[in-house]
């Protein structure tokens, strides 16, 4: 998420209910390393195919690092519908205006 969208509150979402295993190995910077054969510079040809859209191949997700995120929104969403306000908070829309200040809102 973009840190313009993000305001820091004092709300909190227990997440007990998250295997701590899950959590852990999530927790790791190594978890969210690029792959470093990705990263290698290409031929020309490649560069080309990929402006025209013949070579451009999307990256797909590991079946692993899917079923991780599925058991930490299962915890997280478990959490969040125990407490109605957090809910309720989470789904409300809001904008600043001119002259707001961010950091001295409390939420």
């Amino acid at each position: 998420v973009n840190a313009r969208y993000v305001i820091a509150t004092s709300t909190n979402v227990p997440i007990d209910s998250i295997d701590k295993s899950t959590v852990e190995k999530v927790g790791k910077p190594e978890y969210f390393a690029r792959d470093r054969k990705a990263d290698k510079k290409g031929s020309e040809e490649s560069f080309f195919a990929q402006q025209e859209g013949k070579g451009a191949q999307k990256k797909q997700v590991s079946s692993a690092r899917a079923e991780d995120q599925k058991k930490v929104d299962e915890g997280l969403v478990k959490a969040i519908k125990k407490e109605s306000l957090l809910h309720e908070y989470l789904k409300s829309q809001w904008s600043l205006r001119k002259g707001d200040k961010p950091h001295e809102m409390v939420f």
